[in-house]
């Protein structure tokens, strides 16, 4: 029986409508910071700022989406809500340059109704799957695992198509493509809803109150619009709008036992070391975009590969190595220490990287990097991945409070939004006065390997010491 086969049949489901809704969310996102910059005609700091907002707010918003599922809405009807608001906003966003109306509102209703919708779906398609796994399923962590590469099957079809579409046929087209994938999601959800028999609703559940939380919840869209028009201002404002949101939200972990604070806060510790690898990651949509743009060789065979397809190298490691990571993290322990301690390797692996990519351009700054000098870094942010996203949702699942599934998971959610805050003011070194050069980037680029290096080892090294620790004591 292959690893696929052993897991529970709703699996499939979870797995085929996330795939649909990472081509769109993925796809919209490769193209989004050089469309801002070639089409909109934004400043590199204006477009920066677009990108990092939106991306904080799609995690952030994650938190209250999950708050209310638990609430009111049920892990299934806030799935089967996001997918339409979500499918609603890539519509509009395709339509921007159909349709005019003054000052892009389109493009932007549509960014925020992506927003609002990706609140009810992400983190309640996460913590659904965890429903169909005991406290100690062994597949849980190979279950998470393979989500996790589902999530990137999406991320490669649509980063290659609309990278191209966009190129070829304009960047309305790549939008246009971006939405098909939400709308097949919908039909999924309506064919296969029985593989999700009993799970995912709320034992107490009223419509009259679920309706009264929707609808307060879309309240939040023409905030999350005002936001994003204006970016530069918003990512100095938002990390305190985050705290206390974060402060309000946590009263729902109120009353609950010591052993249960305690997990808390162990997935508290793991979800600030998910925002601080996370936040590299993210720059994956933009400043390495704009590097591979500006100061990469892209020409094969006569034909200029488009910068935004370069991004696929990072969901292919990831489809490539998922089902061998998976299968080696099903015989391995998957204990506290071990999870840390591959949040660790993780840090190490892209601290390498960006210190390889880095030392290119410093000793050779006159001429433009080759292809297959720059992709490993995209290969390696993968594999890296493969090591934090899946051990951040087994270890909340496990650990999260059964009546709080919901909650937990928009913390973790809480944690990419952290990232795209920190993402936003990384990227804020990639302003430069003048015309940036490929040894400006390399030095920011050194920087940022050489900071995770030494995040790596301190991980490393307390894991291990508190190994040793459990060894001796056991024995």
């Amino acid at each position: 029986m292959t690893i696929l086969q052993s897991q529970p049949k709703a699996f499939r489901l979870i797995a085929l409508i996330q795939i649909c809704e990472s081509f769109s969310y993925y796809g919209m996102r490769a193209i989004l910071i050089l469309f801002l910059m070639k089409s909109f005609l934004a400043s590199d700091s204006k477009a920066y700022a677009i990108s990092a907002v939106f991306v904080t707010l799609v995690e952030f918003i994650r938190l209250i989406g999950g708050v209310a599922a638990d609430k009111a809405l049920g892990l299934r009807y806030s799935i089967i809500l996001g997918t339409i608001i979500i499918s609603s906003g890539h519509i509009l966003m395709s339509c921007s340059d159909f349709i005019y109306l003054s000052e892009n509102t389109l493009f932007y209703i549509g960014l925020g109704m992506i927003v609002l919708g990706s609140g009810l779906f992400k983190a309640n398609c996460a913590s659904l799957l965890g429903e169909f796994y005991q406290k100690d399923d062994p597949r849980r962590q190979s279950g998470y695992t393979l989500y996790y590469t589902c999530i990137n099957i999406g991320a490669l079809l649509s980063t290659i198509l609309c990278g191209i579409v966009s190129e070829v046929y304009g960047y309305k087209y790549g939008f246009s493509l971006a939405a098909i994938g939400m709308c097949i999601a919908n039909i999924f959800l309506y064919i296969m809803n029985g593989y999700l028999e009993d799970k995912g609703r709320l034992q107490n559940f009223r419509i009259s109150k679920a309706i009264k939380v929707f609808c307060l919840y879309l309240l939040l869209l023409p905030v999350i619009i005002y936001a994003v028009i204006n970016a530069e201002q918003s990512l100095n404002i938002l990390p305190i709008i985050m705290g206390i949101a974060l402060c309000i939200i946590s009263l729902n972990f109120r009353n609950l036992c010591k052993e249960e604070i305690k997990n808390i806060g162990i997935i508290a510790l793991a979800v600030i070391l998910m925002a601080l690898f996370y936040s590299i990651e993210l720059q994956m949509g933009s400043t390495l975009i704009i590097y591979a743009e500006n100061f990469v060789e892209r020409q094969i065979m006569g034909y200029t590969i488009p910068s935004s397809v370069v991004n696929a190298i990072n969901p292919l490691s990831i489809i490539f190595l998922g089902s061998i990571v998976a299968k080696i993290l099903s015989r391995r322990s998957c204990g506290l220490i071990s999870s840390f301690k591959n949040i660790g390797y993780a840090f190490t692996i892209v601290g390498l990287g960006f210190i390889a990519l880095s030392s290119v351009g410093i000793i050779n700054p006159e001429t433009k990097l080759s292809l297959i000098a720059f992709l490993p870094i995209f290969a390696l942010i993968g594999a890296s991945e493969l090591l934090v996203g899946p051990a951040i949702y087994a270890l909340s699942s496990r650990l999260a409070p059964s009546n709080l599934k919901g909650s937990v998971m928009g913390l973790v959610m809480f944690g990419y939004s952290l990232a795209g805050i920190i993402s936003g003011f990384t990227s804020k070194m990639f302003v430069f006065k003048t015309t940036p050069t490929i040894k400006d980037f390399s030095n920011n680029y050194s920087l940022i390997g050489f900071t995770l290096l030494l995040i790596a080892f301190a991980i490393i090294g307390v894991t291990t010491i508190k190994q040793s620790k459990n060894a001796k004591l056991a024995y």
